[in-house]
């Protein structure tokens, strides 16, 4: 190793851990998320005064209204989850018809995409996709897309 790569490697690794203790840094000195507190219990306080006139035959009591005290917080509300969408399948498999008891692979649609090992039933026949197809019609074997397995 030159001279010159050292210095690279210590230049770089000095960087990296200034960077380092930078980030330490920055997350042990920020200001904590805010925390809602919870409500208190409203707290109501009955003030009384109650004066009396020395009268043999009028006494006289005043009480003051009583005085509530509410405290209101407001908590933000948790961030809604993001948003997925899910791609629906391609095409829904064929129905399954059953000629006898080793056929039972669905029929052959038309405008369907049939992956290679598919299995479907066309013309009395069950038949085996050899590679993936779209619109290649089991029998008429123009790509070699389809070969018999059995007849039905």
């Amino acid at each position: 190793m030159t001279n010159r790569q050292k210095r690279t490697v210590i230049i770089t690794a000095a960087i990296l851990g200034l960077f380092c203790l930078g980030m330490v840094l920055w997350a042990v000195t920020r200001s904590p998320d805010p925390v809602a507190e919870p409500v208190p219990y409203p707290t109501t306080s009955a003030a009384s005064a109650t004066s009396t006139t020395p009268s043999s035959t009028t006494a006289t009591t005043t009480s003051a209204p009583p005085t509530t005290t509410t405290t209101t917080t407001t908590t933000k509300a948790p961030a809604a989850p993001p948003k997925t969408t899910a791609k629906p399948p391609a095409a829904p498999p064929p129905p399954a018809t059953t000629h006898n008891a080793l056929c039972q692979a669905g029929e052959w649609q038309r405008d369907t995409a049939y992956d290679s090992g598919a299995l479907v039933q066309h013309n009395g026949s069950e038949w085996y996709a050899h590679s993936w197809n779209y619109n290649a019609e089991p029998g008429a074997n123009a790509e070699n897309a389809w070969i018999r397995a059995i007849q039905c």
